[in-house]
């Protein structure tokens, strides 16, 4: 029977076989309504009352984040900075700019990041805010275009839900996100500029925990030190402007905000949009100290697989750098959907392989969904999207090391092609025409 024959004796049941590809597509597209719905309900809370007012509905100011970062700058300006990470302090200080009803958010960054506070502070709150926002995304743009990656790559990356929110509540995360990125994929060809940019990261310090264990394991020698030098000019600067005391006040004083805010039980036990292994074991029942155990596990299984990628994955950085993001968000205890901007980032990468299907788009759109996710079903997983993230991934990263082994041996008859970067290309002994 020819295939013609076959076909139209199958016509009348040709929808079967697109059924599947239809029914993802609707589950996707709901999702990406249910992702812009949410966002919308959020800014919509966030700004109940107008700009100049604490909403009603949040007890907080429209401008939450970025208000943190201008309330320090102006408490530093006043001449209180040895107050800066006191809590009841910080909390009355808001107060006194912004009136009561305030719920209270403990200032958390490090010194350095004061002195971007003291920065803004010296523009009005709302033309400072949107100003930050426009500075955080075209210098995250910036950033990753520089370090090589494709329009499509940057675009996709950063219009995806973590920076959504970033952006709308104020946060320095998406441009710390994008620096880890950049500095993990040009250490071996710009090592200058990925310590510069690892070292401006470090004012958001646990989104690129573990980026020096990756240099050390690929022997980055000169992306590893500029880093360190930024770093420790950044700390001098900062203690220069604000004494050696802001030290053990930032230590002390943020270390015991950071564990009440993780431990202190949420009507749910735990924050809605919580991204963190720790959060996760605390919405399945687990105790403060089992969620702390299971944190630790985690923790040590990201430090190993990071260490593993590094070692064996010189030949494939671009993949390296994916595991190595992916690692990172398995570590802290204190991780929210807003900080995640880097995981969207590599999703984009995956996705722009041609056989990549519909699995990227998936996962990208997990951190817009998570809440609501969360909200009906108890469940904090969005540790599960960076796990399965980092497999994906890994295989890839595995292919292209494998093929650059062999290729001495036996070259493949095309190089290997792992998120637009060409491994094992020239690795065989060179062919003459016929």
């Amino acid at each position: 029977m020819s295939r013609n024959e076959v076909n139209r004796l199958l016509h009348p049941y040709r929808f079967l076989a697109i059924l599947p590809r239809l029914l993802l597509t609707i589950i996707l597209g709901l999702m990406m309504a249910l992702a812009l719905a949410l966002a919308f309900s959020e800014l919509r809370a966030q700004w109940h009352d107008g700009p100049h007012a604490i909403s009603s509905v949040t007890h907080e100011m429209p401008e939450v984040d970025f208000s943190l970062l201008w309330s320090a700058g102006k408490m530093v300006a006043a001449g209180k900075g040895a107050l800066l990470y006191d809590g009841p302090s910080f909390a009355l200080w808001r107060q006194h700019l912004f009136g009561a009803g305030l719920q209270r958010l403990d200032w958390l960054y490090p010194p350095p990041m004061v002195a971007v506070g003291i920065a803004v502070s010296q523009i009005p709150l709302i033309p400072g805010y949107f100003l930050w926002m426009l500075v955080v995304f075209g210098v995250s743009v910036l950033v990753l275009r520089g370090a090589g990656l494709s329009w499509q790559v940057v675009i996709f990356g950063l219009l995806g839900p973590p920076m959504w929110r970033g952006l709308a509540i104020g946060q320095y995360a998406p441009l710390a996100g994008a620096l880890v990125v950049a500095g993990l994929l040009t250490a071996r060809r710009a090592p200058v500029r990925a310590g510069i940019a690892l070292a401006f990261a470090t004012l958001k310090p646990h989104l690129g925990i573990l980026v020096p264990i990756v240099w050390v394991a690929q022997r980055r020698r000169t992306a590893f030190c500029v880093a360190a030098v930024g770093t420790v000019g950044l700390a001098a600067v900062s203690t220069a402007s604000l004494g050696p005391g802001i030290w053990p006040a930032f230590l002390h004083g943020s270390a015991t905000s950071a564990r009440m805010l993780v431990e202190t039980p949420t009507p749910t036990g735990y924050p809605l949009n919580a991204a963190s292994v720790f959060w996760m074991a605390r919405s399945f029942g687990a105790s403060v100290a089992l969620s702390y155990a299971v944190q630790a596990i985690a923790a040590i299984f990201a430090v190993f697989a990071v260490w593993k990628a590094a070692r064996h994955g010189t030949e494939a950085e671009t993949a390296t750098a994916a595991v190595a993001i992916c690692m990172i968000l398995l570590v802290p205890p204190y991780l929210y959907a807003s900080d995640l901007v880097g995981y969207s980032i590599v999703i984009a990468m995956i996705a722009e392989q041609q056989s990549a299907g519909p699995l990227p788009i998936f996962l990208w759109l997990c951190p817009g969904v998570s809440e609501v996710f969360t909200y009906v079903t108890g469940k904090a997983v969005l540790p599960v999207a960076f796990v399965v993230t980092a497999l994906v991934a890994w295989r890839q990263f595995r292919a292209s090391v494998s093929s650059a082994i062999k290729g001495p041996i036996a070259a493949p008859a095309t190089p290997v092609t792992l998120f637009g970067q060409t491994v094992g290309e020239g690795s065989a002994p060179a062919r003459h025409e016929g």
